[in-house]
């Protein structure tokens, strides 16, 4: 693991565990915002700090040209995605990155909630795997 990787590794830790206990206790079917809500509650009991519905702008040329709404940023610095789909596909990625980038923040997660939980872990622009 890299120095970037070392530094957020015990905050999106938390955070996977989180998901995991909430995907054991609501199991799928629900909207995503019903997760989020879930998973807030969990991390809040952790004590950890979190923004709901963060949301970034995005600059064409100096001008803001429209903007993002990010599910959850914990600690300051971790983008979680919540998706309650069959499948993570390219566009969530890139989804991903972008908050990453608008964002200006070093790592980004997403939360796959389906008959299984499952997650991605992102640096900056490279997806790792998790």
């Amino acid at each position: 693991m890299g120095p970037i990787v070392n530094k957020f590794y015990g905050i999106t830790e938390k955070i996977i565990q989180a998901g995991y206990r909430v995907h054991d206790e609501l199991g799928s079917g629900f909207l995503e915002r019903v997760y989020e809500s879930a998973l807030c509650s969990d991390l809040a009991g952790m004590g950890m700090g979190f923004e709901r519905q963060k949301t970034p702008e995005v600059f064409y040329r100096g001008n803001v040209v429209g903007a993002y709404v990010a599910d959850l940023v914990a600690e300051g610095a971790v983008v979680v995605v919540i998706k309650a789909v069959k499948a993570i596909v390219a566009e969530h990625r890139a989804q991903c990155l972008q908050y990453l980038k608008c964002l200006h923040l070093p790592v980004g997660l997403i939360t796959h909630i389906g008959a299984k939980f499952k997650v991605r872990r992102f640096l900056s622009n490279q997806p790792m795997e998790g």
